[in-house]
């Protein structure tokens, strides 16, 4: 009979084996204990003493560490707070007084929200760079004036300066076009026609400059560009007014440092390090942002330089394009996917991630109030000429608190400024984002407060780190009604103020004869005056809508008086039709995008009434 290779006669193999079996159970029965006694007596054991020993910690992480990886960005730029330690100001002194430091913003027609940020925070403001003049087309460009009579206005009333931008931005593309610069840069005669057309424009208008931002330059174009700098500046300065350009972080140096004795200031676009088509990241890191004003201000002079920054951000669904959100929107896009904002320690730029409907993961990063402190310390150290916010109405409200304050440490130890009040988010209750597309609004939230810790260091005086404790939210308003058709032909019909006995019976019968479906918004003082007229809209099967009672402005009432004019109007329709109504259209503020407080208190009230 064979012999197992491991088959023994001897029992003390198996003695050992139920012995160590034992000896198992028991420890596992005593840890069991112990963890149970824990709990029930809730005994909590003491961590270490970390604070006690803060600077190892600090200095193992420092980026000249040797545990930290290399790289260029780690070895040469070590974030703002060497700059604020160590840097000295005067080295980069900037020839102009604390009073005239630039504190700009970049003003957008376009947007509703940056006329209503322009109303709110003029006086944190003293240069003003509103996007009016467009070069348009490829071939002769001319100047397409956009200059909006509500922003010209409000500029008006304030003694800043207002320098219109000049921008080769094509519509057909929705895009930068460096076709539409190049047919001004190759043409001299051009050049001195446009430059006149600016001259006078501005002289008119009594404007103090111009922004020249023409961006996607040709390779070849780039001396043509300088000349073109040197033709304007001469004829601007010969007028007494001020010229200023911006340009972009990935310009070549060379360029900017040929241009700079033709122009007042320099802007400095820092944002965008990360873009639409790039992959997630941060707008602007801290690191990046030093570098490349360091690069810059190498043979610029300081006083020539404004550094520009960021109020929005972008939202990166995985593998496509990213899309640029202001920051309320982003707040209110954090509050409906259920995410809290985290703040980077690193880059000072905050971010998260959410998964859509679709089940396609999104990245968002962005900046807000605590980036732009730490940017400003940084810039007013450093010495420069001041900053400029791209755009007004993208920014978080909370940097009005100190935008118009100088943030250097000499500046701070003479007027401290309490970070303690950047812990409330108190400012985007009156603020309006949206979701959807359509003409017909519902309001999904009426504006909340939020709330935000803020660490500070209290040697560099900057802020360390952020946690979004309640998110904030302005008025949420939900679009729908966009026809999503592939031919996207339907034209929906509405009808206001009435009714009216001479042309909605006509109307009536047109509708009827041509089987179209429409909706009347009614005036209930008009409808009390044509009561067969209401039960013929109602039994035709047309929508009947709430205009009030008296077609007055309803921002401008009381809330009492609001809720009478509908209310009343809302009775009446029911007393005629036998059925009420949710449909509402505000008088003077039937606007689909409302944009301030006065024109959504309208649908607000609307809503609770209804």
């Amino acid at each position: 009979m064979q012999v197992q290779v491991f088959q023994s006669n001897d029992n003390r193999r198996w003695k050992r084996f139920i012995w160590i079996g034992r000896l198992m159970l028991a420890l596992i029965l005593f840890f069991l204990v112990i963890f149970s006694l824990t709990l029930l007596k809730d005994i909590k054991p003491d961590l270490p003493s970390l604070p006690e020993t803060p600077g190892i910690y600090s200095k193992l992480i420092h980026p000249s560490s040797g545990l930290m990886l290399r790289h260029n960005a780690n070895s040469n730029y070590q974030g703002f707070r060497d700059v604020l330690l160590n840097h000295k100001k005067e080295t980069r002194k900037s020839k102009k007084l604390q009073s005239s430091m630039v504190r700009a913003g970049f003003y957008t027609p376009w947007s509703p929200a940056s006329y209503h940020s322009l109303k709110e925070n003029a006086g944190s403001l003293n240069m003003v760079l509103p996007e009016w003049y467009m070069l348009s087309g490829t071939v002769h460009p001319i100047i397409k004036d956009q200059t909006d009579s509500a922003g010209y206005t409000e500029m008006k009333k304030h003694d800043y300066r207002v320098l219109p931008m000049l921008i080769n931005y094509n519509n057909e593309i929705g895009d930068f076009d460096g076709n539409i610069a190049h047919a001004l840069l190759i043409d001299t005669l051009l050049q001195d026609k446009i430059i006149d057309q600016l001259i006078k424009k501005i002289s008119d208008n009594k404007l103090q400059g111009i922004n020249i931002d023409l961006e996607e330059i040709f390779p070849s174009d780039q001396k043509r560009l300088i000349h073109f700098m040197q033709l304007l500046s001469n004829r601007f300065h010969q007028a007494s007014l001020l010229v200023t350009m911006d340009m972009m972080v990935n310009n070549n140096i060379r360029e900017a440092e040929e241009i700079a004795p033709f122009a007042d200031y320099l802007i400095l676009m820092a944002y965008d390090q990360h873009w639409s088509t790039s992959l997630a990241g941060p707008i602007s890191h801290q690191k990046w942002i030093e570098a490349s004003l360091d690069a810059f201000a190498h043979n610029i002079p300081s006083s020539k330089i404004i550094l520009g920054i960021a109020g929005y951000g972008y939202d990166w669904p995985l593998g496509s394009k990213g899309e640029s959100l202001s920051y309320p929107d982003i707040l209110a896009l954090a509050k409906e996917k259920n995410v809290k904002p985290v703040f980077d320690e690193d880059s000072y730029c905050l971010h998260f991630s959410y998964r859509d409907a679709g089940q396609i993961n999104h990245d968002v990063w962005f900046n807000d109030a605590a980036t732009h402190f730490n940017t400003l310390r940084f810039a007013d150290q450093f010495g420069i000429a001041g900053t400029a916010l791209w755009r007004l109405g993208s920014e978080d409200p909370r940097l009005w608190t100190f935008y118009g304050k100088n943030l250097a440490n000499d500046s701070l130890l003479r007027e401290p400024f309490d970070l303690t009040q950047l812990n409330k988010l108190e400012g985007l209750k009156k603020i309006v984002s949206f979701s959807g597309e359509g003409e017909i609004l519902d309001i999904l939230s009426d504006g909340s407060n939020g709330k935000t810790s803020i660490i500070i260091d209290s040697i560099e005086g900057v802020i360390n780190s952020e946690t979004y404790n309640i998110l904030p939210t302005g008025y949420i308003v939900r679009r729908t009604g966009e026809d999503t058709s592939e031919n996207n032909r339907k034209i929906i019909l509405s009808f206001d103020d009435g009714p009216s006995p001479e042309f909605t019976p006509r109307i009536l019968d047109i509708l009827e004869r041509e089987h179209v479906p429409a909706s009347f918004f009614i005036v209930g003082r008009n409808a009390e005056d044509n009561i067969p007229i209401v039960r013929r809209i109602w039994k035709d099967g047309f929508e009947i809508g709430n205009h009030t009672f008296t077609h007055n402005n309803i921002a401008l009432m009381s809330e009492a008086r609001a809720g009478v004019e509908m209310e009343l109007t809302r009775m009446l329709i029911e007393s005629l039709t036998g059925h009420s109504t949710i449909l509402f259209r505000a008088p003077y503020n039937a606007d689909s995008e409302p944009s301030s407080i006065e024109e959504i208190l309208p649908i607000a009230r609307s809503r609770k009434e209804h």
